[in-house]
């Protein structure tokens, strides 16, 4: 009788075997280094973030304005915390 040649040969799974022990190994040392990075990156005196500031500070700094704000009669916009009328709104 003639043997079949098939994808499941014993080389293949060895291989399959190894790439995914390798990908293990790599996303374990990943898990463990990552959180990390914050220390790493101040040890080497990288700084992620800057504040740039470029007017005199007196600017808006609201990043999405609304069309329909709720405001008091001096003009003063009114925030949902407060309260109006002695009921949380």
């Amino acid at each position: 009788m003639k043997k079949r040649k098939t994808v499941f040969v014993k080389s293949v799974w060895v291989m399959l075997s190894i790439f995914f022990a390798l990908l293990f190994a790599f996303f374990t040392v990943a898990a463990v280094v990552l959180p990390s990075i914050s220390v790493i990156n101040d040890v080497l005196g990288i700084n992620l973030y800057q504040k740039v500031q470029t007017g005199d500070g007196t600017e808006d700094m609201e990043y999405f304005k609304s069309d329909f704000p709720k405001k008091y009669a001096d003009g003063s916009i009114q925030y949902v915390t407060e309260k109006v009328s002695g009921a949380q709104i």
